[in-house]
C-alpha cells in the first residue's frame, strides 16, 4: 500500500473514470440544439477536470474546444434529459497537450457567509435566494468542490455579526464556523450599489486571503470571483499533496517511522448514496480502535473526513481500503461505489 501511494505521488496518477457523463437539457432535437449540448458536455467536462473557468482554459488554448465531439463517446436520450458520455482520457490528452494540468488532488470544501450593504446598513443574509449565493452554489456542482451554507439559526446569528466580517475579526468567523468542521471558509461581502464584492478566504492553518472583485451585475462580480476561488482551491490541494508527498518521501525508506503520532489527516471520500457514507464513518468509528473520526461536513457529492491516528499511513490506507465497496483515487481522496 506504501508503494501505491509513493508511487502514484511521484509519477502522476490518472483519473479513476475513463468516461463521465453529463445530463444537460437541449431546446429541441435538432442537429443545432445538440452540437451545442455536446459542445457545453465537453466544456464542463474539462472545468470539472482542471478546475478553471472555461474563459480561462480558452485564453491558455483558444483552439482547445474546436474539435469537442471528439471527445464524445456516445450521446442520445433518456425520458427526457440528454446524456451525453465524455471520453475523459482523451479530454486529458488534449487538455494536457495545450499546457493545462489536470487536477487531480484532493478538492477542498468551504463554508459560506454572506453578507451585503443595503443602503447605510450591512446584514447577514440568511436563508432567502440571492443570486450571488445561488451561483457560487452552482459553482461548487460546476467544479465539483463541496461549498455549503451556514443553518443560519439562532446559535449562527449570535455567533457572528456583519461588524465582525467587515472588521475582519478572523477569530470570529472561525469560532462560529467550528460547528460546521469545515477547513475553509468563504466569507462574502457584496456592494451593490459600488457594483463590487470583498471576499475573505479563512482556513484552520491561520492564512486569510482577501480581495474585491467589480462588475455591472452579479453575475459578473460573482464569475470574477469564482475564478479567484478556484484558484485558491487549487493551491489548497497541490500544499495538500506536496505535504503527502513530502511524508511518504521522508519515511518510505524506513516503513516503521512512518507513525502519524497523533497528526490530524485530512481525508475526502466521494460518494453517491448517503446511507454508504454513514457506514463508513460509522466503521472508521467504532470498529476501528486505532484511528478515529474526529470532524466532517458534506457537499453534494463528497465529504471532508478529519481522522486522527498514530498508525501509519500504511496502516491508514489499508483500514479504510478493507471497507467493503471503497476505492482508492489518489493519496487521501477515495470513492464509495
Amino acid at each position: 500500500m506504501a508503494l501505491r501511494w509513493l508511487v502514484t505521488l511521484l509519477i502522476g496518477w490518472a483519473s479513476a473514470a475513463h468516461a463521465v457523463e453529463f445530463r444537460l437539457p437541449v431546446e429541441d432535437s435538432s442537429e443545432f440544439s445538440i452540437d451545442i449540448a455536446l459542445q457545453q458536455a465537453v466544456v464542463r467536462a474539462a472545468e470539472q477536470m482542471t478546475g478553471m473557468p472555461s474563459y480561462e482554459l480558452t485564453a491558455d488554448a483558444p483552439d482547445l474546444f474546436s474539435l469537442s465531439e471528439a471527445f464524445v463517446n456516445s450521446y442520445g436520450f433518456e425520458d427526457e434529459a440528454f446524456l451525453v458520455d465524455i471520453d475523459v482520457e482523451g479530454l486529458k490528452d488534449r487538455l494536457e497537450s495545450s499546457g493545462i494540468s489536470v487536477w487531480e488532488g484532493p478538492r477542498p470544501s468551504f463554508l459560506m457567509w454572506v453578507t451585503e450593504e443595503r443602503g447605510l446598513e450591512r446584514v447577514m443574509v440568511g436563508a432567502e435566494p440571492h443570486p450571488v449565493i445561488d451561483q457560487v452554489l452552482e459553482a461548487g456542482a460546476r467544479f465539483n468542490i463541496g461549498i455549503s451554507r451556514p443553518l443560519m439559526d439562532l446559535e449562527d446569528t449570535l455567533a457572528l455579526s456583519p461588524a465582525e466580517i467587515w472588521g475582519e475579526f478572523a477569530g470570529a468567523v472561525e469560532t462560529a464556523s467550528a460547528r460546521y468542521g469545515s477547513d475553509h471558509i468563504l466569507v462574502l461581502g457584496e456592494r451593490p450599489d459600488r457594483q463590487m464584492l470583498r471576499y475573505w478566504l479563512y482556513s484552520t492553518d491561520g492564512e486569510t486571503v482577501s480581495g474585491d472583485v467589480s462588475g455591472p451585475t452579479p453575475s459578473d462580480r460573482t464569475e470574477a470571483l469564482i475564478g479567484r476561488l478556484m484558484a485558491y482551491a487549487r493551491a489548497i490541494s497541490e500544499k495538500q499533496t506536496e505535504r503527502a508527498r513530502d511524508a511518504l518521501t521522508d519515511r518510505a525508506i524506513v516503513p516503521n517511522q512512518m507513525l502519524l503520532d497523533g497528526e490530524p489527516l485530512q481525508l475526502q471520500i466521494r460518494f453517491s448514496d448517503v446511507v454508504d457514507l454513514m457506514a463508513l464513518l460509522d466503521y472508521l468509528s467504532t470498529d476501528t480502535d486505532d484511528l478515529k473520526v474526529a470532524t466532517f461536513s458534506l457537499a453534494a457529492d463528497q465529504a471532508d473526513v478529519q481522522v486522527t491516528t498514530n498508525l501509519s499511513l500504511e496502516a491508514v490506507d489499508e483500514i479504510i481500503s478493507s471497507f467493503e465497496g471503497i476505492q482508492f483515487v489518489s493519496p487521501l481522496v477515495y470513492a464509495l461505489n
